[in-house]
């Protein structure tokens, strides 16, 4: 009686978990930026769709040069999900990327519960190289 209980009881979790249950896309290489034919920084984005919460989208920057990069901000984000309306997200970031260093940013959650993001875009991706001077804005 107690096994049955037992089997009862994680079916009963597993049901109510299977709906609940979203997905994080795998990491895809948005784009390498290179300096003097070396790479110099990697940006890649990841996607989430629930059908119970509105999607989102997540970068990250990885710092594949020798130096040290100060305030490193991703620009403004453009999303056009499956119906196609269009999201604009605002600058973010200001993050310390050290040689070989990779920083997640934060989500950017889109469009309602179910909608999917049928693409996504990056207008420019910032950093110092010197903190607080020499400023570099490299277009996407």
């Amino acid at each position: 009686m107690r096994s049955l209980r037992s089997i009862l009881l994680l079916f009963f979790v597993l049901i109510c978990a299977i709906p609940a249950q979203a997905d994080w896309s795998l990491w895809q290489e948005y784009t390498t930026i290179s300096a003097e034919e070396k790479p110099f920084i990697t940006l890649e984005v990841r996607n989430f769709y629930s059908r119970n919460w509105p999607p989102r989208a997540q970068w990250r920057a990885t710092n594949r040069s020798k130096q040290t990069l100060y305030c490193a901000q991703l620009g403004k984000r453009v999303y056009i999900l499956s119906h196609g309306r269009k999201e604009i997200k605002g600058p973010q970031g200001c993050r310390t990327l050290a040689s070989g260093e990779t920083a997640v940013f934060l989500n950017d959650t889109v469009g309602r519960n179910g909608d999917r993001i049928h693409q996504m875009s990056m207008d420019v991706f910032s950093f110092d190289l010197e903190k607080g001077k020499n400023r570099q804005q490299v277009p996407l």
